[in-house]
């Protein structure tokens, strides 16, 4: 059901981190570094590479 929203409406009001026209809400790659969410140290942060030298989950940008 929500699929079918995100498809047809566009909700301007909804937060858009790395500007792909996908809200953060629908958005499997939150930072758009090409890393899936669920797969990515640092969501928010673009690091196509994942480089944690210190393996806290945090990439310094």
């Amino acid at each position: 059901m929500h699929v079918i929203t995100f498809l047809t409406y566009r909700d301007t009001d909804q937060l858009d981190t790395d500007g792909d026209d996908v809200g953060d809400v629908c958005d499997d790659d939150l930072d758009g570094d090409g890393v899936q969410n669920d797969l990515d140290n640092c969501p928010m942060q673009p690091n196509a590479s994942q480089v944690d030298l210190e393996g806290e989950r945090y990439t310094p940008g």
